[in-house]
C-alpha cells in the first residue's frame, strides 16, 4: 500500500468509524503536532486522545474533498474537515452549530506507520462558526 494510500485509509477511518480506528495508522512512538492550538502529542496515547477529542466535539466528524500529495516518505492532505458540535469541544460546551474548515497535514511513513505529522488550520474560523467569538471580515 502506498503513503497516499495510508494517509487516506486513515482519513477514512476517522470519517467512518473512530479516533480509535484513525490512530491504528500512528506508530507507538510518532509524534504530531496541532499547529493551530499549540500542542505536541508524543505517542500513538496522545495522539489517539487528540482524535478522541475531535470525534466528542464532533461525532459526526469527516473528512471530505481531499487532495492528497505523494513526497515520498511524506503525504500532504488538503481537505475540509466538517460536522456538527454535538459535543464539548475543550472547555466550550456543544453548540449544536455545523463546522467546515479547511485544513492542511502533513505526515511522514515509515513501514506502513505515520511516524511523524503536523496539521494546519484557522482555529478563529472554527470558533466563530461555533459562536464562541464573532465573525469577521476584510474590509
Amino acid at each position: 500500500m502506498s503513503n497516499v494510500e495510508l494517509h487516506q485509509q486513515a482519513h477514512q477511518a476517522m470519517s467512518t468509524q473512530s479516533a480509535e480506528a484513525a490512530a491504528e495508522s500512528f506508530a507507538d512512538d510518532a509524534t504530531y503536532t496541532d499547529e493551530a492550538r499549540g500542542l505536541a502529542l508524543h505517542g500513538k496515547a496522545e495522539i489517539t486522545g487528540w482524535l478522541s477529542g475531535w470525534k466528542t466535539a464532533f461525532s459526526d466528524a469527516r473528512i471530505e474533498d481531499a487532495t492528497y500529495l505523494d513526497a515520498g516518505d511524506w503525504t500532504i492532505a488538503r481537505f475540509r474537515g466538517r460536522g456538527t458540535n454535538d459535543g464539548p469541544f475543550g472547555d466550550m460546551p456543544a453548540t449544536g452549530k455545523p463546522m467546515d474548515n479547511a485544513y492542511c497535514e502533513f505526515i511522514r511513513w515509515r513501514d506502513g506507520k505515520a511516524v511523524e505529522g503536523a496539521i494546519y488550520y484557522d482555529i478563529a474560523s472554527i470558533m466563530a462558526q461555533l459562536g464562541a467569538t464573532p465573525a469577521t471580515t476584510a474590509s
